[in-house]
């Protein structure tokens, strides 16, 4: 396992936080990768319940995107 950093959205006003999670050792290389390339990813809770990831370059914004149910 790895811990890699993530960029949380809190509502109601964007407050940006850095969080850190363990991702198996394959997805912190990816992550590694992303972030060579000046990349980031990004995740915020919806009022809908489910959590949007980004993978986002910041100057030029979200390039990809996934919805989840929020849950461990």
């Amino acid at each position: 396992m790895r811990t890699v950093q993530i960029i949380h959205f809190y509502r109601p006003n964007g407050r940006q936080e850095l969080e850190e999670t363990d991702v198996p050792d394959e997805v912190g290389t990816k992550f590694d990768e992303l972030k060579a390339c000046g990349c980031r990813i990004t995740a915020e809770v919806l009022a809908t319940g489910y959590v949007s990831f980004c993978v986002e370059e910041p100057e030029l914004g979200d390039f990809d995107g996934i919805l989840v149910e929020n849950g461990p």
